[in-house]
Parts: structure tokens; C-alpha cells; sequence
């Protein structure tokens, strides 16, 4: 005799057949669902694709401005690529040859616009004019120059002694903590200025330029309004040990960079007085000198050595 279902165990087998084909239908709507929202996606990332006139489409061209916001900024990526140790030792590591280039490379410290700050005193004379640095190095949290409310950064790591004291280039140094800052851009222009000291190179070495820093420092000090900065020669004024010596004063003070031709184009223009510290010159204090002075608004001091413009300067 053959076996024949009743009519519930029908009704029950027929539900879970109506269950799974139900369950199948919506997780199909669903794949299909995201399928469409992943090409949207793919396609909103994408610049705008215009068609030739032969009806043929170009090659697709990312938005670079988002995958630049994606991967971010330069000191981030050398940080993750890298390992994260809790206290920067090794002088091989990227952070740490990232600051040796800033302490020792003027093309690297202009390429990154950055310098470095290896005075307590000048780290806080930042913050109070621009607010937070964009780094700190410091051998401890708990420095007492990261106490002080002023002080702030963007970002804080933890570095050695003697890694620090190899960036400062500094024998004896004991601060403790050292800054990042953003590179002091020069002015567009001098204005009205009337004291304007002209820093000529002396050598081809950046590590004499200490004597020259403490000359820029004092006429600083002295009130004198703008600095010149001549190209005639290799010299920077920003590695950490010239920036100690001149207090940092190209970031308040404006500066420009140029020839010796446009220095004296902006002298006669403004009408000053182009002079040049040198052996068997007139004595300021003789009546001569001061009658000079006297007939001109201001003065283009020129400090360093002498540009092959002589001829031009007489």
C-alpha cells in the first residue's frame, strides 16, 4: 500500500520551501544592493571622463587630492612605515635621519619647510607668537618645558639623549626637548625700511656662518628694520646652531633674498645709504661721515664679503 501525506505534514513542508526560497530572494536584493552601491562608489571617486570626438573615452584619472588625503602627510607615512618604538634611539631609523637632514641639509630644511628649535627660550617665544609647533622631541613626558601651558605641539615623541644631542649639534646640550617648526618664508617685499643690514656669505661653508648670525641677532636688537640676504654665495641661517646664535630673528624679522644688483636697485630707490664694513673706511663720528649720512634717508649696510658689483657700490 503506498504511503501518502496528510495534509498538514504537507502544509508544513510546503512553508519551509516558501521560507528558503524567500530567505534566497532577499539575500540576492541584498548582494545586488551592494553591488550597485560599490560601482556608485567606484565611480564618484573617479574625476570627470569626457569622450573624445572620435567617440572613444580617455584613460580614467583618479582624484589625486583623495588619495593624498588618504595616505596623509609626509611625516605620517614615515612614521608608519617604520617601527613605533616607545623611546627613538637608533640613529638609523627614518624619524631620527629625518631630523639629522633637518640639523645638517639647508636644501632639505627649505624642500620640507621646516627647521629646528634647540633653545627653551625660543621654543617658547614660538608659542606665544604662533601657537602650537608642529612637533616636540623630548627626552621625557614629563619635562617641565611640556608643563608649561604655553608650550603646545602637534605632536610629542620621545627621543634619547644622545640622539637629541646629535641634532643639536650641540656639545653640551641639556635642554631636554627639541622643536619643529615651520620653515620662516621670506617677504615679498622690504617696504619703507631705512636700516637694512646685507648679509653677504663669506664661504662656502654653512658652519661659519656664526659670527654672522650674531651680527643679524644684534642689528635686531639695534631696531634696524629688514635683512638682505645676497645669492652670490652658499650660506644659511637656519641650521640649529645659527638660529640659537641669532634668536631666531628671521622669524620676526622680515627678510628677502636676491643679488647684489637688486640690493642696490632697492637702495637708490629708497634712497639709502649703500655702505661696507671695511679697513681704511671713513670714521662714523667724523663730520665728514655724518654729512653723508645726513643726505640720505637711511642706510644698506653691507656685512660678509664683498660682491664683484665694486664698481657699482663706489
Amino acid at each position: 500500500m503506498a504511503f501518502t501525506p496528510s495534509q498538514a505534514a504537507h502544509s508544513a513542508v510546503q512553508r519551509v520551501l516558501d521560507s528558503i526560497k524567500k530567505q534566497a530572494e532577499e539575500r540576492a536584493l541584498r548582494h545586488s544592493r551592494a553591488k550597485l552601491k560599490g560601482d556608485s562608489t567606484a565611480l564618484s571617486s573617479r574625476s570627470y571622463v569626457r569622450k573624445s570626438n572620435n567617440g572613444i573615452s580617455p584613460k580614467v584619472v583618479y582624484n589625486v587630492q583623495q588619495r593624498a588625503r588618504s595616505t596623509g602627510d609626509y611625516f605620517t607615512r614615515l612614521v608608519n612605515s617604520s617601527p613605533k618604538p616607545r623611546v627613538l634611539r637608533s640613529a638609523n631609523h627614518p624619524v631620527a635621519i629625518h631630523l639629522y637632514k633637518l640639523a645638517h641639509s639647508a636644501a632639505y630644511r627649505k624642500y620640507r619647510k621646516l627647521v629646528l628649535l634647540t633653545s627653551t627660550k625660543l621654543i617658547r617665544e614660538y608659542c606665544e607668537r604662533h601657537g602650537a609647533c608642529s612637533r616636540i622631541y623630548t627626552t621625557s613626558y614629563e619635562n617641565p618645558v611640556l608643563l608649561e601651558p604655553s608650550v603646545r605641539a602637534e605632536r610629542v615623541i620621545v627621543c634619547s639623549d644622545k640622539l637629541l644631542q646629535k641634532v643639536a649639534d650641540l656639545h653640551s646640550y641639556k635642554g631636554g626637548v627639541v622643536a619643529e617648526v615651520p620653515y620662516p618664508q621670506p617677504a615679498q617685499h622690504l617696504g619703507q625700511a631705512a636700516l637694512v643690514l646685507c648679509v653677504a656669505p663669506k664661504c662656502n661653508a654653512a658652519r661659519d656662518n656664526g659670527a654672522t648670525a650674531t651680527l643679524v641677532r644684534t642689528a635686531h636688537a639695534l631696531q634696524w628694520q629688514a635683512l638682505w640676504m645676497l645669492k652670490h654665495g652658499e650660506h644659511d641661517l637656519l641650521n640649529p646652531r645659527d638660529i640659537r646664535a641669532s634668536q631666531n630673528c628671521l622669524d620676526t624679522m622680515p627678510y628677502v633674498v636676491g643679488t647684489a644688483q637688486e640690493a642696490i636697485k632697492f637702495a637708490k630707490d629708497n634712497d639709502l645709504l649703500i655702505s661696507i664694513c671695511c679697513d681704511g673706511g671713513f670714521n662714523l663720528n667724523s663730520d665728514r661721515a655724518q654729512n653723508i649720512i645726513k643726505q640720505h634717508r637711511g642706510m644698506l649696510l653691507l656685512i660678509g664679503k664683498q660682491p664683484k658689483v665694486g664698481t657699482i657700490l663706489k
